[in-house]
């Protein structure tokens, strides 16, 4: 993961959390005043007593109102730094799984040259002669029955011993 999907990953993650903490925020804000409104309208009271009523009220929901936004942006900001640390912790793994990786293809490699070179030393059959290759891969599809005959033979001197 490159640092730019990164960025891209965590600004994705803040930009969700404030679109549902700012929806959520709203819905509480409109429900608090809506509530307090109903029941300041049809509870009896006089002009006066209304008024101060519906004042309380109002202050009272602005400070849950603010209360309940500081929580959400606490809480955002925890989110938003869990997913920075595990988009972090992902991309040194997949860096670290990278490095071995190259380190195998690496090491590969030089043993397929180390291979090549011992092929075409004196010798060797040259890997690069068509016609010593066809001969060889005859002889290569009688090996096995030549061992197992060695092997044979071996059980039997030892079973004579």
């Amino acid at each position: 993961m490159t640092e730019q999907n990164k960025e891209q990953a965590k600004e994705q993650a803040k930009g969700q959390a404030k679109k549902s903490a700012r929806g959520f925020l709203i819905g509480a804000a409109v429900g608090a005043v809506a509530g307090a409104v109903s029941a300041l309208l049809f509870a009896p009271k006089a002009g006066k007593e209304l008024r101060q009523d519906i004042a309380d009220t109002a202050r009272t929901a602005g400070e849950k109102t603010r209360e309940l936004a500081e929580t959400t942006a606490t809480k955002t900001k925890e989110a938003a730094k869990q997913v920075g640390e595990v988009a972090t912790t992902i991309g040194g793994k997949v860096k670290d799984s990278a490095m071995h990786t190259v380190e195998a293809v690496t090491t590969a490699k030089g043993n397929v040259q180390d291979w090549v070179k011992e092929l075409r030393s004196p010798g060797m059959i040259d890997i690069t002669d068509a016609q010593a290759l066809s001969e060889a891969a005859p002889a290569s599809d009688e090996l096995p029955e030549a061992v197992e005959e060695a092997v044979e033979e071996t059980d039997e001197t030892k079973a004579s011993e």
